[in-house]
């Protein structure tokens, strides 16, 4: 399988941020709710960006989530 095959199945809301970059950012505390923007850590560096119509901004943050928020 080559790279472009593999690409065409990668969500458009994957980030890979690497530690510069996330230091702009602050994690949120738990039992606040989603925002609009926010990026869940998915796996080591790969982070998801909450979009405005995502079902998450009616949710709020539990301890299994690690969510970073621009400072």
């Amino acid at each position: 399988m080559n790279d472009n095959v593999s690409n065409t199945h990668r969500a458009v809301n994957v980030f890979t941020l690497t530690d510069k970059e996330i230091k702009k950012y602050s994690l949120v505390k738990i039992g606040e709710l989603f925002e609009k923007n926010d990026y869940i850590l998915l796996y080591n560096d790969q982070y998801v960006k909450i979009s405005e119509d995502n079902l998450l901004l009616k949710m709020k943050i539990t301890k299994e989530n690690f969510v970073y928020r621009k400072k």
